[in-house]
C-alpha cells in the first residue's frame, strides 16, 4: 500500500487479480491498477509467492 491510502493491484485481464479487481471497483476502493502483460505477471506472481 502507498503512503496515500492507495492500494497498488497489479492485474493481467484474464488471471486471478480479476476478482480483486472487481472487489475494489464495487467498494469504491481507493487504488492504483497497473497492467501487466504476460512475462511481466508471471514474474509478479513468482515474486508474491516468494514473499517480494
Amino acid at each position: 500500500m502507498s503512503t496515500d491510502g492507495k492500494i497498488t493491484l497489479y492485474h493481467s485481464p484474464n488471471k486471478r487479480s480479476t476478482a480483486t479487481f472487481a472487489l475494489l471497483e464495487e467498494l469504491g476502493a481507493r487504488y492504483e491498477l497497473c497492467m501487466l502483460d504476460g512475462v511481466k505477471a508471471k514474474d509478479a506472481e513468482l515474486a508474491a509467492a516468494q514473499g517480494g
